[in-house]
């Protein structure tokens, strides 16, 4: 393998936790001694905003690592984590034949008009076309089931990518690590521990 950085977007709009669950992966990177680059961008500044995180981890040790930019060019993304379907759909530029698509089945509405070209389309069957090694379930209704929230899309997102090993993390650490980003009642923190 290369040393070349691992490329990760987490795409969202704001109120959803995209830069909690960056954090929280930095966080890791740091207790495991990976380095990484990272840059979050917030396109509307407010809730419903679109957001994005980009986190360049270098799983391999690369002495270089501060030399490499905190951003990614077109075709060389290997992960999305999306949080909602347009979000996700937004940073297709960046898509190659190994991107792996990891997201949540919720749809947000508009919050203000958009192209007309995109009226009446759904995006969740639009990435589907796109035939790439994609994970796409109702997280939101998950985390309702789960911990009484939508909440909690962001955590659940981040569990499955350790669940299913493409970066070499911990779950029990990631659990922990997300449990002291959050800012939660006893009630929810409990829920998040006990998580299996």
């Amino acid at each position: 393998m290369h040393n070349n950085p691992f490329n990760l977007i987490i795409s969202g709009l704001g109120g959803q936790g995209v830069f909690t669950l960056t954090k929280a992966l930095w966080k890791l990177c740091e207790m495991n001694n990976i380095k990484c680059q990272s840059s979050t961008f917030k396109g509307g500044a407010q809730k419903h905003g679109s957001i994005y995180s980009v986190l360049r981890i270098f799983i391999k040790d690369n002495k270089h690592y501060d030399l490499y930019s905190t951003q990614i060019l077109e075709q060389e993304l290997d992960l999305i984590i999306g949080l909602e379907a347009w979000e996700t759909l937004r940073y297709k530029e960046y898509f190659n034949e190994k991107t792996k698509i990891l997201m949540n089945h919720h749809i947000s509405p508009f919050q203000i008009e958009r192209i007309d070209s995109i009226k009446g389309k759904d995006p969740v069957q639009l990435i589907t076309d796109l035939n790439l090694d994609t994970l796409i379930r109702d997280f939101s209704a998950k985390s309702k089931q789960s911990f009484g929230t939508t909440k909690m899309v962001n955590f659940l997102l981040g569990l499955e990518v350790f669940k299913i090993g493409i970066i070499p993390f911990n779950t029990a650490d990631y659990i922990k690590v997300f449990e002291d980003q959050i800012h939660a009642g006893r009630k929810l923190k409990s829920k998040l521990m006990n998580y299996k």
